[in-house]
């Protein structure tokens, strides 16, 4: 096997691996989600995604993302999810769409933030590790303010829609996202520094 080819299956092997660990994590988070009453899931699984995108990109950090975004959809389809319930029967198009585009565009966005920044590897984990849920949470609210619009009323239950969106529906997910992300950003950058050399 020459090293073209080496390379290209440990590729996609990490690869693999990541996506599995992506499966992992979000049946784990939709659990502990589903135990503490939240209104939406926690994301615990922006790691995996933010080693694969920092080591090979916008395209392998989109690939990482759409497997996020998928077992988000698939969960959701099979009832694991619940809260993924009224979305699926009000607008289905828009469920599937939501789930796929924010988890692509956060994981391309992190995986860029990576390329331009590869020389200073522990600075760039620690701003891809906030990008990506700010892409994912704010695009998750895009999707909900246009095509979920009558449902996010009924939810707020007269509370001010801007501060429910923000507060209550995506605020305590996003906070602990930034946070974990932010708390792990420097074991991921040496992950991410240990693999380059070894390839």
């Amino acid at each position: 096997m020459n090293g073209s080819m080496k390379t290209k299956t440990l590729h996609m092997v990490q690869t693999a691996m990541l996506v599995a660990l992506i499966v992992v994590l979000q049946i784990l988070s939709t659990a502990l989600s589903r135990a503490a009453l939240l209104p939406f899931n926690l994301t615990l699984t922006m790691v995996p995604i933010l080693v694969g995108a920092l080591l090979y990109g916008a395209g392998e950090g989109a690939i990482l993302g759409g497997a996020f975004g998928a077992v988000v959809m698939i969960l959701g389809f099979t009832g694991y999810d619940p809260s993924c319930a009224p979305l699926i029967e009000q607008n289905v198009f828009a469920f599937v769409g939501i789930c796929l585009i924010k988890g692509i565009a956060a994981g391309a966005a992190a995986g860029a933030v990576g390329m331009a920044m590869k020389k200073h590897t522990y600075l760039a984990a620690l701003i891809a590790a906030v990008t990506a849920p700010v892409v994912n949470t704010g695009l998750f609210l895009l999707g909900m303010r246009l095509f979920y619009y009558e449902t996010m009323t009924s939810w707020a239950n007269g509370q001010n829609l801007i501060y429910y969106m923000f507060f209550v529906l995506a605020g305590i997910n996003f906070l602990i996202e930034v946070g974990v992300n932010l708390a792990l950003s420097p074991a991921v950058a040496r992950i991410v520094r240990q693999i380059r050399k070894e390839k």
